[in-house]
């Protein structure tokens, strides 16, 4: 069976469950099996992937022998695992320059699962492998302590594999410490920690950070990244277990990014980053999930049972069919399971959990999909049955999105539905700054966001262009909705156009019917929208806050991304969820 063939098996037994994964697992194998559907369809998909590639670096870890444990001695055999990840990393080729597609490779496995020695072997093969001379290879972490690991792992692998001779393992003044060279590249692996003077002058062709969910911040990866420009080749791997800081850049900047990248229904794309992660399924949902047997799971909770098999199976895909693993595991759930701390551990380490005190997302994403029609579809309601809208405003306050979303309210079959249209605006400074790593030149090209000039967005632009829009469509607009904090300006505008201004105030007392009622609108299929992706990026970012008697509104402080479009939408919604609307007659809505 060739190389491809055996991936496209494996991905397709993942996805029907006969192989035991999570649902980002699942989904990783969807993303694969699409771009293999992209690859022979679609012209302008640049990558092309090659298996004699992949295979070359599979043939590469087979020279190698396990250092440790009960395989200590044994050749590193690539698992379905091995071949899933590191069949892409390395078989996926930028067909117009012949270089790797993956630039960026994130995995998040249980401990236990060889990832040190997986990193080791990277290591060794871009310095000896990828034609590259003089790379560098930095094996990164927060304390030196920590590169040790993977430093290690690869002196093991040289001193015991046929390669012995190719390298030479020796004191360098000009990195200050002991090094690996490959003699004939003159490519070095090298350590680097914050906890040390970091080397100027970098060049980096592999950044290679190791445990990330400890680091406080991003400078330490952004200085690996910057160092690379010069490079034609470059590659960053993120290696990690889940932890318990939720204000981590691990999980506020990679999980919370890979999650909405793996997820089909989401419209980020990065077609040069690969998402691995291996964990125990969580109840993510809003809602209170009822298993076929009766067990009810509580948002925020484990779906899996914690000591099943399966839960074992789905964060640690590598070693997870090891009895004696699995019996050890099962040990520490046991002796964890009345000790807080433990358990917190036993959940990040070997069920590969993040923990803390989780934000709850406010939005089923598959069900806000479920909503969408296209946009013909769309303005035909809005045309035929949209009498009156809504427009409600979330103006940013420096640097944030400003964004407009217009509600049309209407009658069908008796039931009140809602049809949704969006628009933002951007500062020029930050649109061209993009730290959000979103596709914002896409989506201004496709039309669903402006740039202003200068740093901050401007209002009068903004006015503008709702002006010339509800003119040109000839929309009735009932009401213009704003928070009255930071919007006087605007509001006066308004009003002196003989508008009517409503004001919105933001908090618990006037938002939380509106947020829950919107949330059940699009849970029944009362919605419909054209699947704005500007506007379903904010509703994938939008997490809640709750008070004591479950009053809900959205929660700018704890969303990790912007929140500006769905805020405005909801603004809109406040007022078109108590209009009264005369009946029209009914009609069907075809979804897709």
């Amino acid at each position: 069976m060739n190389l491809k063939t055996r991936l496209i098996k494996y991905c397709k037994d993942v996805i029907n469950e006969k192989v035991i994964a999570c649902l980002k697992y699942r989904q990783a194998c969807k993303r694969l099996l699409s771009d293999f559907d992209r690859e022979d369809k679609d012209d302008t998909f640049p990558y092309i992937f090659k298996p004699e590639m992949a295979e070359r670096f599979l043939s590469f870890m087979v020279m190698f022998k396990h250092g440790k444990g009960a395989l200590q001695g044994t050749p590193i055999i690539p698992t379905d695992y091995h071949v899933f990840v590191y069949g892409q990393l390395f078989g996926w080729i930028n067909r117009n320059d012949g270089t790797l597609r993956f630039k960026k490779l994130y995995q998040q496995l249980g401990r236990k699962n060889g990832k040190s020695q997986l990193m080791g072997l990277i290591a060794l093969y871009y310095a000896c492998c990828m034609g590259e001379k003089s790379g560098e290879i930095y094996i990164a972490a927060n304390v030196k302590a920590q590169t040790r690991h993977i430093y290690d792992c690869c002196v093991d692998f040289i001193n015991n594999s046929p390669l012995k001779k190719a390298f030479t393992i020796k004191w360098d003044d000009s990195f200050g410490q002991k090094i690996i060279r490959h003699n004939k590249s003159s490519s070095v692996i090298v350590r680097l920690s914050r906890d040390e003077k970091s080397r100027d002058g970098q060049m980096a062709s592999v950044g290679i950070l190791d445990e990330y969910h400890e680091s406080e911040d991003t400078n330490f990866r952004d200085m690996l990244a910057q160092s690379s420009k010069t490079r034609k080749s470059y590659l960053q791997t993120i290696i990690t277990t889940a932890g318990m800081n939720l204000s981590s850049p691990c999980y506020v900047q990679e999980y919370s990014f890979i999650t909405k990248l793996l997820d089909e229904n989401n419209p980020i794309q990065d077609d040069t980053y690969l998402a691995i992660v291996a964990e125990v399924d969580i109840n993510n949902s809003t809602e209170m999930i009822t298993m076929e047997n009766g067990r009810q799971i509580p948002t925020g909770e484990p779906i899996d049972v914690i000591g099943s098999k399966e839960s074992i199976l789905k964060a640690n895909p590598v070693s997870g069919n090891s009895e004696s693993f699995i019996k050890n595991i099962l040990q520490e759930t046991l002796d964890a399971k009345n000790i807080p701390d433990m358990y917190r551990t036993v959940m990040t380490k070997s069920y590969n959990v993040w923990m803390m005190n989780r934000p709850m997302g406010y939005m089923d994403m598959n069900r806000w999909k479920n909503c969408k029609v296209t946009t013909n579809q769309l303005t035909k309601i809005i045309k035929e049955h949209g009498d009156k809208c809504f427009i409600g405003f979330d103006l940013s306050a420096k640097l944030d999105l400003t964004s407009v979303s217009f509600i049309w309210p209407y009658l069908n079959n008796n039931t009140k539905k809602y049809a949704i249209l969006s628009h933002s605006w951007i500062p020029h400074d930050k649109y061209i700054d993009n730290k959000d790593r979103v596709p914002y030149d896409k989506w201004k090209k496709d039309g669903y966001l402006s740039v202003t000039d200068g740093a901050v967005v401007d209002y009068t632009a903004v006015l503008s262009w709702i002006e010339n829009f509800t003119n040109t469509n000839k929309i009735n607009v009932a009401e213009y909705c704003l928070d009255p904090w930071g919007s006087a300006a605007v509001s006066t505008v308004l009003m002196n156009a003989g508008h009517t201004v409503v004001e919105v105030i933001q908090g618990l007392k006037t938002l939380a019917e509106p947020t829950k009622a919107f949330r059940e609108a699009v849970y029944s299929q009362n919605v419909v929208h054209d699947n704005n992706p500007v506007l379903s990026w904010a509703v994938s970012n939008a997490v809640t806050r709750k008070d004591h008697n479950d009053n809900i509104m959205l929660d700018k402080s704890k969303a990790t991304q912007r929140i500006d479009p769905i805020a405005a939408t909801i603004t809109a919604f406040t007022r078109a969820l108590v209009v009264d609307l005369e009946p029209k007659g009914s009609f069907g809505v075809a979804f897709i």
